[in-house]
């Protein structure tokens, strides 16, 4: 299991969002990415307050969206992870 912490995981996603490589950025929401196996990443406390402090929207809220599916999934709770999954591929992006 990766050992990959919150802030590791959401420092790499900046990095690679503020460069612009969006394949980069797609490997980062991805739930085969090493952030996926990392508890600290989906159980670590104030997960949303986290991000909101550090990416603005539409971001924001597309992470939280993939967080919240990792948690249901680590949960064994796949209908509710796929309502997060869906409402992030959903996401109206303007």
């Amino acid at each position: 299991m990766s050992g990959l912490s919150l802030k590791q995981y959401l420092n790499e996603l900046d990095d690679v969002l503020q460069a612009g490589e969006g394949e980069s950025v797609s490997e980062c929401l991805s739930i085969q990415h090493d952030h996926a196996a990392s508890s600290k990443v989906y159980s670590a406390p104030n997960v949303e307050s986290t991000v909101k402090k550090r990416f603005d929207q539409p971001w924001d809220e597309v992470i939280i969206l993939h967080i919240r599916c990792l948690q249901e999934i680590h949960r064994d709770n796949f209908v509710e992870a796929f309502k997060h999954h869906f409402a992030l591929v959903q996401y109206p992006f303007s």
